[in-house]
C-alpha cells in the first residue's frame, strides 16, 4: 500500500528484532511501579537531608569545640 502524496511521511520499517516492541518502554526502575519509584526518589531526598543534617551537626559541634 503505497502513498504517493507529496506531504506523506515515509516511516522506516523496524528490523525483525524490534517487531515485538517497536517503541521501547521507559524504564523507571526495574520491577517497580511508577508510584513505588516516586517513593524511591523521596527516600533519596530523605537520605540527602539526613546527610546534610549530620554534616551540619558535625560543623556545629566542631565550631563549639574550637571556641
Amino acid at each position: 500500500m503505497e502513498n504517493n502524496d507529496k506531504n506523506s511521511i515515509t516511516v522506516p520499517k523496524f528490523s525483525s528484532m524490534h517487531q515485538e516492541k517497536p517503541f521501547p518502554s521507559i524504564q523507571l526502575l526495574p520491577g517497580l511501579s511508577p508510584a513505588m519509584n516516586l517513593e524511591g526518589e523521596n527516600l533519596k531526598k530523605d537520605k540527602k537531608n539526613a546527610v546534610a543534617q549530620s554534616v551540619n551537626s558535625f560543623i556545629q559541634k566542631t565550631f563549639s569545640i574550637l571556641q
